[in-house]
């Protein structure tokens, strides 16, 4: 007899720096902060994905949607201007907006650079502040982009750099911020967010001393669960915390899942901030119905179980 508790297919994914297995319906949405200069002086960049795969929608339909938009968005502080500032195609797979920002007129721009990859489409956005030199920027916009490849198979040899999906972005950032999250299609009720972050310098206690900080005010709120499951785990081969409780919302059978490793010293790409959480039941985002959560606890357990057993650092990309 099987008992082994049936949960989502699951497929690999390359995630920060990592290999997590998720299940097939959750489509990861979100950004990758990139760090320049780890002092007061830093600047960032941005990288998104606006296609992961296929060649749905085109390329000339993603940049020519984007430039619409910012054509008919109203310059509040430049009533005569939109937010297209200009255009300009860098080669058949990348093109240069210039977007103008509601104080513009001072010298406040945004420089999107969208590009194509293999089967992905993807976006660098950069902020372009007073005193800075647009094409500078842009450049620095451009080369970002330029170093950023294709993963066709997340179980091949991506290389160097941190995924976004299937985007390995190495473009000699000096820290990383990613934040992805998602919601279940087959469920739902199911959602997930990922951090994974480089630039703490300091724990601030961790998962449990936060969750036990927060414990008086939300009894006072009326906020009561069921904790399954708290103490210690292993996250890709790391100490980490786990903090697994049950409750109700509306009636209706949530469950929050939460799991992060372990700050002892500075965060860094080997070693960064790992935070993930999975919650099921409660509110929909579409109709705000509230419903019970779709898997059964045991069920529930076991698909974190294999999600959290399945993170590790991908070879080669530090």
């Amino acid at each position: 007899m099987n008992d082994k508790t049936a949960i989502p297919p699951l497929h690999t994914v390359c995630v920060g720096r990592y290999l997590v297995d998720l299940p097939d319906e959750l489509q990861l949405r979100g950004d990758l902060e990139l760090y320049y200069g780890l002092d007061k002086e830093f600047k960032t960049m941005k990288v998104e994905v606006l296609r992961a795969k296929g060649s749905v929608p085109s390329f000339k339909t993603i940049v020519a949607e984007r430039a619409a938009a910012l054509a008919k968005e109203a310059n509040d502080d430049v009533p005569s201007k939109n937010m297209l500032n200009s255009q300009r195609a860098v080669d058949e797979d990348t093109v240069l907006i210039r977007a103008n920002t509601e104080v513009s007129d001072q010298g406040y721009f945004k420089a999107l650079v969208i590009f194509q990859k293999g089967d992905a489409i993807g976006l660098v956005t950069a902020d372009i502040l007073k005193g800075d030199t647009p094409e500078v920027v842009e450049a620095k916009a451009l080369a970002i982009a330029q170093r950023i490849g294709f993963v066709a198979d997340p179980l091949g040899e991506a290389g160097k750099g941190t995924c976004i999906g299937p985007l390995r972005v190495d473009a000699q950032q000096d820290g990383e911020v990613l934040i992805l999250g998602t919601r279940g299609t087959s469920h739902q009720d199911m959602s997930m967010r990922l951090t994974i972050n480089s630039m703490i310098a300091k724990s601030d206690g961790g998962l449990l001393k936060r969750v036990a900080e927060k414990a008086g005010m939300l009894e006072k709120l009326g906020v009561l669960t069921t904790t399954l499951r708290r103490g210690k785990v292993v996250i890709a081969g790391r100490p980490g915390e786990e903090l697994l409780d049950a409750g109700a919302e509306r009636g209706k059978a949530v469950r929050v899942f939460a799991a992060e490793t372990v700050l002892n010293k500075p965060s860094t790409f080997a070693e960064p901030l790992l935070h993930l959480s999975l919650n099921t039941g409660g509110q929909l985002p579409v109709s705000a119905e509230y419903v019970d959560a779709s898997l059964s606890e045991k069920e529930n357990l076991a698909l974190w179980d294999a999600i959290i057993k399945s993170i590790r650092l991908r070879p080669g990309a530090v």
